[in-house]
Formats: structure tokens, C-alpha cells, sequence
């Protein structure tokens, strides 16, 4: 691994990265590495500070409804 790393010659790939090619075990989503057992993401490090986007379906199906609507008139006039 040493070697590799002094030539430059390893590459992470995605999860695999120099840490879990150096202790031989692969990474467990949505824990934190090298803090101790049942440590997740969100009570190690806080929330997230950007607040959810919550989407109105409704609204959005009606916008692209208005729009579809708009451009078959377009297309037919023509």
C-alpha cells in the first residue's frame, strides 16, 4: 500500500478509497469511520442546515399541463 501510494499509483473508486484499502474492510454507509461503534452521520456531525424543499406534485403536474397545453396550441396554428 505504501508503495503504491509513494508512486502514486493507486486510484479511488468510488467507496474504495486509501482507507479502506489500508485496513482491508469496506465502508458501511451511513456510519462514521474511526469513532467507535454506532456513530451515524447525522449525531456525529449535527443536522443538515439547509432545510427539506418539500414538493407539490399537484402544482407541478398542473405547470406542466399549462405548458404542454401552450405548445400543442402553438404547434397547431402553425
Amino acid at each position: 500500500m505504501v508503495e503504491k501510494t509513494e508512486k502514486g499509483t493507486f486510484v479511488p473508486q468510488g467507496r474504495k478509497d486509501i482507507l479502506t484499502e489500508a485496513i482491508g474492510t469496506l465502508e458501511h454507509g451511513g456510519r462514521v469511520r474511526g469513532v467507535g461503534r454506532g456513530a451515524t452521520i447525522s449525531n456525529y456531525f449535527g443536522r443538515s442546515s439547509c432545510p427539506t424543499q418539500t414538493i407539490n406534485v399537484s402544482e407541478v403536474e398542473a405547470k406542466i399541463e399549462e405548458k404542454l397545453a401552450a405548445k400543442i396550441k402553438a404547434e397547431c396554428k402553425v
